[in-house]
Formats: structure tokens, sequence, C-alpha cells
């Protein structure tokens, strides 16, 4: 059989028009690229296939260092976003702190109650 356009095949002559000019592609075909099935990953690793030992090496630990690169992204967002929710947690009871003794001032409590309920010092509360 004959394709003239292998995009506007059906699945199955692309696939059996892939196979039969499988050796004579030095790259993924036109029609190929931005496709994410099978016919493209039977072109990469055919790609993969013509390589020599060492190429196939360096593209396998280049993937591994990707991965690994990935990894060490998410792991720093992680660590990241767990110091900044420490920090507002932080700010928010010191912030808590500060209110509940203007309340208390405004309530005319003393001023060493009022320290030692939000453990500000004194020069903290006369400040409020």
């Amino acid at each position: 059989f004959a394709v003239t356009d292998p995009a506007l095949a059906s699945a199955k002559e692309s696939l059996m028009y892939l196979i039969g000019h499988l050796g004579e592609f030095e790259t993924k075909p036109e029609w190929l690229k931005g496709r994410n099935d099978i016919l493209s990953e039977l072109c990469e690793a055919a790609e993969f296939g013509r390589l020599s030992q060492k190429e196939k090496e360096n593209y396998l630990m280049s993937e591994q260092d990707e991965i690994q690169w990935m990894n060490t992204l998410e792991d720093e967002k992680l660590e990241a976003r767990e110091e900044g929710l420490a920090e507002g947690r932080a700010e928010g009871r010191a912030e808590g702190k500060t209110e509940t003794a203007r309340n208390f001032k405004a309530l005319g409590v003393d001023v060493d109650i009022i320290c030692k309920a939000t453990g500000l010092s004194a020069e903290e509360v006369a400040a409020l």
C-alpha cells in the first residue's frame, strides 16, 4: 500500500508506514513532531537505538541529571513553603500577643500582669 501523507493516514497505515521506513529517517519525521503517541515513541526508540554506546550512556546520564534537578527544585520549593508557613505562624503569634497586651492595657490591667500573660517586656507594653 502507499501512503502519500502519513499525517492524514489512519493509525494503522501510519504505523505500517513508519515501520517500513524507520531506517530512512535521520530524525523524527515532520509529521510526527508535536505528537505524543505510540508512533512518536517508536520513532524516538529507533533514534535511541542508532546511538553509539557512549552516546546512549551520555543520554541516560543527562536524563538522570534532569530528574535529579527537578527533584531538587521540588525539595527547595517545599522547604521554602515550610519556612514561609513557620514565619507566618511566628508573626501571627507575635501579633496576637501585641493585640492581647493592647486590650489588657485598655482595660487598665497592671503592666506586670500583662507582661506575664503575653511574654512581652514592660518596654514593649509601654510602647502600645
